[in-house]
């Protein structure tokens, strides 16, 4: 009997997913539009805009930065969470999420960088509104984040140990955080619990799920 050779294909070997995070801020500030730069916002922070139905209407924004995301470039992201803690809501209320395409997100130093990071009235950086509309309601809130970290880690010097930052805010039609659609009306604005906060569990969480 003439004994035959088998063919042995080879066997793909099964991706493996990779995990960052669930991962505490590395740091985070607050900005408004008459209001000051604050590297120490307090242990909450206004999200949205405001208007008292005169001359002044005012947006809010919270910046979150994570460093040392250990996340290759060109990475396949499967799901890219951002956890907040809301503390108190308003029917009217609309947020919106956004992130720095910087290779390499830094801090900004004073009034002047927060606002340049903020202004992307013209740019399309924005998700949903992740309230749909409705103000929320209090307790965690977890939004998806995913095509933002796409939208950095794919950039030409983006490397695994890089930083990114996103900030929330809300839809006011003046020249920073904002939708630039409509008008902030009342206290159009809901709070978030800061990394400050007394309680750890209501602290802001970034959790990336990847291979590569």
């Amino acid at each position: 009997m003439t004994a035959r050779a088998r063919l042995l294909r080879p066997v793909a070997a099964a991706s493996s997913a990779s995990t960052f995070g669930p991962t505490a801020l590395s740091n985070d500030w607050w900005v408004g539009e008459t209001s000051a730069l604050s590297t120490s916002p307090g242990t909450t922070v206004k999200v949205g805009g405001w208007d008292d139905s005169g001359s002044n209407q005012e947006w809010f924004a919270y910046g979150m930065r994570w460093a040392n995301l250990t996340v290759p470039k060109d990475a396949t992201i499967s799901s890219a969470t951002l956890t907040i803690r809301v503390t108190t809501t308003d029917s009217s209320a609309k947020a919106y999420s956004a992130h720095i395409e910087d290779d390499d997100a830094e801090a900004p130093a004073d009034d002047e960088g927060a606002r340049a990071q903020v202004d992307i009235c013209t740019r399309t950086r924005w998700s949903t509104d992740i309230f749909g509309g409705s103000g929320g309601s209090s307790g965690a809130l977890s939004i998806n984040v995913k095509a933002h970290v796409e939208a950095v880690t794919t950039r030409g010097s983006w490397s695994s140990g890089n930083a990114i930052a996103f900030y929330l805010g809300g839809e006011v039609t003046d020249d920073g955080m904002g939708g630039c659609t409509r008008a902030a009306t009342d206290a159009d604005y809901v709070s978030v619990a800061t990394d400050q906060n007394g309680t750890s569990s209501y602290h802001p969480t970034l959790e990336i799920v990847y291979s590569s």
